[in-house]
């Protein structure tokens, strides 16, 4: 699994504005640049690609042999000189040949597409509109050949071994007889084809059934992907995302805060246009279709953000050759029901929480059953959701849906978040010797009486895991900051793998805040000052609310730098939220190793959190099956050891052999069991912590594995 460094063709934008939409956030570069990120698709990834064939390409987008799509944002076009990487792609409308062959006099190694431009191979300059792809392979050659003698014997190398035919290049495109209506439902499935050479036929006519269409395109992908798979039988296999679920969510303070967006308060700035925009906040809340030429400018800035959306889905499907499937879910549909259970939650009489959580999942499984054919197999699923709600909440197998599979999520809003976050898709590489070293960060008022609980219950597994092996040497960082600037500064000195924190959350009117022991301080000052581990993991309340706008702690993270971050959806309770660290710990320390060493299987970080959640799942649902009398503490002990041996490894069909298994030693039948669940436990505490943004790019790998490129080798090991 060896990764060449400079394999990456990476592409920059030009925008020096960062405006943001008014709605979603968006930044208007992002915004500008909408077709330009989605005509990407159509060129490669990567030097590999060149000289592959189609197939190849297919493989290892599936299997997540290379990292996705490079795609950044520049100011200025000398800011191109500053850029480390081997290849690079200008894209932009504006740019002359004039302004690209001065440029290209004191930087070389920059290919020029825009259109404006006329094509030059010698000036590495192309025309947008008019391009093949043999033109963009033929500037990149000739790129090569300007390098350095022992570049150009780095690239040689690599084209004989990813050559399959030689002489050819991977240009041949097919036609097919899927047939597409481009719309923002089709549009990254359409891209996704094009991105894999496969033509569509396009229809013209209107009212063209989308539900259809998507199960189209969603089949024939599949068909070509299992195809593959099948024929080519690749030797290492560490699957990728399988589908992408989207939605028509939007940012959720339009429904969470409706009092401050009526035509009434939405203050003296917009005097004239209160009406229009209140009319496109509904329109916004509800998912509502938008015609062309709308007379309403403020539902063409949303449509506009609609696109973008869209270009930036298509962009991270063809990576990873996984078809997009959009629920058509809006805010309108569950936001009403999501805030229901939050003001449960937080109050004193929680007997609702079930009925609640049953007529949301109800919500939920009514919009994912467009998803649910294509994912309705016995073995385990990746999905990305994409989406400002709790999606992973859905059922499947009669068990939530990130139960179920493994799931992340990352937001549609701020637009910002969700460029970032979509747009990075390069590979982190860690070793189980990253994870010796875990800052915990840990901040409480001296007579909080919850202050020690994490610590007790730490220091505990600790213990145990010394005493069962003493070669254990784990060590944690214990870090007790009392005010922002200490904070920053525990953060800045700990360059460590992972970051633990553990102390009060609170989201209010301006958003998310992190509580520390002498300071309350707003999350998004965090980004400023301090770049913080690739994994984070939030024992705090309301970190990502359900019920609360998009100005998050968990996105204020994001921002700081974190790849994926575990946060909570609701209030957390602290003796929970500490037996969840500490079987954190016990899972890195003991199934890690054994999996990736021992093994020499490598694992993505997502499975890892996943894997977790389904242990605790089913801990707490036999918890609950002692507190009714059901079974003994004895025999939920010999009960959970069972559960645990169908879940590592994950056995075939392990959701029927779990459920028989605790219905044979419970002597309940799997009918009532079921009822029993649906009953009883619609909302245990592990469904609280839910995984946000890319856990999915960290990759856990034995110690012999050849990674050259590593981003993170900063980190302390």
């Amino acid at each position: 699994m060896k990764q060449y460094p400079h394999n990456k063709i990476s592409y920059f934008l030009l925008s020096k504005s960062h405006k943001t939409s008014t709605f979603n956030e968006y930044e208007s570069r992002t915004i500008d640049n909408r077709e330009i990120i989605k005509s990407i698709c159509a060129l490669p990834k990567n030097f590999a690609e060149i000289h592959s064939d189609v197939e190849h390409v297919i493989l290892h987008r599936i299997i997540g042999f290379h990292d996705g799509y490079e795609i950044s944002f520049l100011n200025d076009i000398e800011d191109l000189h500053k850029k480390h990487q081997k290849i690079k792609i200008l894209i932009n409308d504006t740019i002359t040949n004039q302004i690209a062959e001065k440029n290209s006099t004191s930087h070389k190694n920059a290919i020029y597409i825009g259109n404006s431009l006329t094509t030059d191979l010698d000036s590495l300059t192309i025309n947008r509109s008019t391009f093949t792809i043999n033109e963009v392979y033929d500037c990149i050659e000739k790129l090569i050949s300007r390098l350095s003698k022992k570049d150009i014997a780095y690239y040689t190398e690599l084209k004989k071994i990813t050559t399959i035919k030689p002489g050819k290049r991977n240009t041949d495109t097919k036609e097919s007889n899927i047939e597409t209506h481009p719309n923002l439902f089709t549009e990254p499935n359409i891209t996704l084809l094009k991105s894999i050479k496969i033509e569509s036929k396009k229809l013209n006519h209107k009212n063209i059934d989308d539900k259809k269409q998507i199960e189209s395109q969603v089949n024939a992908i599949d068909n070509i992907k299992n195809y593959l798979l099948q024929q080519m039988k690749p030797n290492a296999l560490l699957p990728d995302i399988h589908y992408v679920i989207s939605d028509l969510s939007s940012n959720t303070g339009f429904s969470f805060n409706k009092s401050r967006y009526n035509k009434n308060s939405l203050g003296s700035d917009h005097n004239h246009d209160r009406k229009e925009i209140e009319l496109a906040i509904r329109t916004a809340n509800q998912g509502k279709n938008i015609e062309d030429n709308c007379l309403n400018p403020y539902i063409n800035e949303l449509k506009i953000e609609r696109e973008t959306l869209t270009s930036l889905i298509s962009i991270y499907c063809s990576s990873k050759v996984a078809p997009n499937i959009n629920t058509k879910l809006s805010n309108n549909d569950i936001c009403f029901k999501l805030k229901n259970l939050g003001d449960i939650y937080r109050g004193e009489n929680r007997k609702k929480i079930n009925k609640t959580m049953e007529s949301i999942q109800g919500i939920l499984n009514h919009h994912m059953a467009v998803a649910l054919p294509h994912i309705k197999q016995r073995t385990e699923k990746n999905l990305k959701i994409i989406s400002n709600l709790p999606i992973e909440w859905a059922e499947h197998d009669n068990l939530p849906l990130m139960i179920r599979h493994n799931v992340s999520r990352i937001p549609v809003t701020p637009g910002n978040i969700t460029t970032l976050l979509q747009l990075s898709q390069d590979q982190i590489y860690l070793t189980i010797r990253s994870f010796k070293k875990i800052l915990f960060i840990s901040s409480f008022p001296d007579d909080d009486p919850i202050k020690d609980h994490a610590k007790e219950k730490v220091n505990k597994v600790i213990d145990l895991l010394k005493n069962a092996s003493p070669e254990t040497d784990i060590e944690i960082i214990w870090k007790t900051p009392a005010n922002k600037d200490e904070l920053i500064k525990c953060i800045k000195e700990n360059k460590v793998a992972i970051t633990i924190f553990d102390l009060h959350g609170a989201h209010d009117e301006n958003g998310g805040r992190i509580l520390l022991k002498d300071e309350s301080i707003p999350a998004f000052d965090l980004g400023n000052y301090a770049a913080v581990s690739p994994i984070v993991i939030l024992s705090s309340c309301d970190t990502n609310p359900i019920d609360r706008d998009h100005q998050t702690t968990t996105n204020a993270f994001f921002l700081a730098g974190a790849r994926t971050v575990l946060s909570s959806a609701l209030p957390l309770l602290s003796h929970e939220a500490s037996s969840f660290i500490a079987r954190l710990l016990i899972r890195i320390q003991l199934y890690l190793p054994k999996r990736v060493e021992e093994y020499k299987m490598p694992i993505r970080w997502s499975n890892v959190v996943t894997g977790m959640i389904r242990r605790t799942y089913y801990s707490e649902l036999t918890d609950l099956l002692e507190k009714k009398n059901k079974i003994s503490n004895q025999e939920k002990h010999a009960l959970n050891f069972s559960i645990y041996n169908y879940l590592d490894p994950l056995s075939e069909n392990w959701p029927d052999l779990i459920l028989k298994e605790i219905s044979m030693k419970t002597k309940i039948s799997k009918n009532d069991l079921s009822i029993f669940i649906k009953k009883e436990f619609r909302l245990p505490d592990c469904l609280k912590y839910m995984q946000m943004g890319n856990p999915d790019q960290i990759i856990i790998i034995p110690e012999y594995y050849d990674i050259i490129d590593n981003s993170h080798s900063d980190l302390q090991i």
